[in-house]
């Protein structure tokens, strides 16, 4: 994974993992799903947006994979904010 997109596609962190973190994920998922996050947080403190961040990653792993452009990634994780789209990549059983 690092490799396809830190050293193939150039892919700059701000795009998605900072974004991430600094709003909790507010503005990258459904809002349905965001209280999960902060269930999260509040059990285990800062760890969790890390932990969360991890499965998010690899619960999308073959979608990030197959995109050869970081403006399609990027869309992607735009598309990401409807939650039928959300639902059919990511399963928020197996991230929490």
């Amino acid at each position: 994974m690092y490799e396809h997109l830190y050293e193939h596609l150039h892919m700059n962190e701000s795009v998605w993992v900072f974004k991430w973190f600094f709003t909790y994920f507010i503005y990258s998922f459904p809002h349905e799903m965001i209280k999960y996050v902060f269930d999260i947080v509040i059990q285990i403190g800062g760890l969790g947006l890390i932990k969360f961040a991890i499965a998010i990653t690899e619960e999308l792993s073959s979608v990030l994979l197959e995109n050869h452009d970081e403006c399609e990634i990027s869309i992607f994780f735009q598309s990401l904010r409807d939650v039928e789209t959300f639902n059919q990549y990511i399963s928020i059983n197996k991230v929490v």
